[in-house]
């Protein structure tokens, strides 16, 4: 019987150490070539978009195939939902056979969160401690606390079109940072690092997915 897990259900036992633990893994195997990933799979509507997403992965822990079926609708919030929800199956590759079916937003955020995490610890400058974020959604929480695991950071500054992301609930829990920079609007004034007291932030993380495309004067290398 395949197991069925919740949102509330994946909750219990899903944390950002275990997201980067599992990107990792993965990561890893599609380096070695134990990943079979065609491209994504797009269903264009007129107020957003599906996306489905599958593949097949040979771990040590097991052999395993699977989908994602994630929607992106921009004008969700608006309506009290969110911008990004997601369902998840996975099954055996030998016979088809379904063995879980699992709520999928939640570990859509904290996947991109661990990516985003794995960037930084392996991709940004050594003692690079000041991060900068632009588009500051549901994401952009996952991205932090994964960057919070990886690096020690002292300093973020937020750059989001709304001054209240999140309806709120920006920013997110912060063990270790000391120093967070006030929102500043996007678009369309372009971030201004030098401005807040000096503070020029490495690594960037772009949790967002604009209409319009960044301003590369916008960053410059350090």
């Amino acid at each position: 019987m395949s197991l069925v897990l919740t949102a509330s259900e994946v909750m219990q036992v899903l944390d950002m150490d275990l997201a980067l633990a599992s990107a990792a893994e993965a990561f890893r195997a599609y380096g070695e070539g134990r990943v079979n990933m065609p491209p994504k799979s797009y269903l264009t509507l007129a107020r957003g978009d599906f996306r489905a997403m599958y593949g097949e992965i040979d771990l040590p822990q097991g052999h395993i195939c699977g989908l994602k079926w994630v929607n992106v609708h921009p004008g969700n919030p608006a309506r009290g939902l969110l911008t990004v929800m997601a369902k998840i199956l996975l099954n055996h590759p030998d016979t088809g056979l379904e063995f879980a079916d699992l709520d999928g937003t939640r570990i859509t955020d904290f996947r991109t969160g661990a990516a985003g995490g794995l960037a930084a610890e392996y991709l940004a400058r050594p003692g690079a401690a000041l991060l900068g974020m632009i588009g500051c959604g549901a994401q952009a929480r996952t991205q932090v606390a994964a960057i919070l695991k990886v690096r020690p950071i002292q300093g973020i500054a937020v750059f989001d079109r709304h001054r209240d992301p999140m309806g709120g609930r920006w920013p997110p829990p912060r063990p270790r940072c000391r120093g967070w920079i006030s929102w500043s609007p996007l678009p369309p004034a372009a971030p201004r690092w030098s401005n807040e007291g000096g503070f020029r932030p490495a690594p960037i993380s772009t949790p967002s997915a604009p209409t319009l495309p960044a301003n590369r004067n916008w960053t410059r290398p350090s």
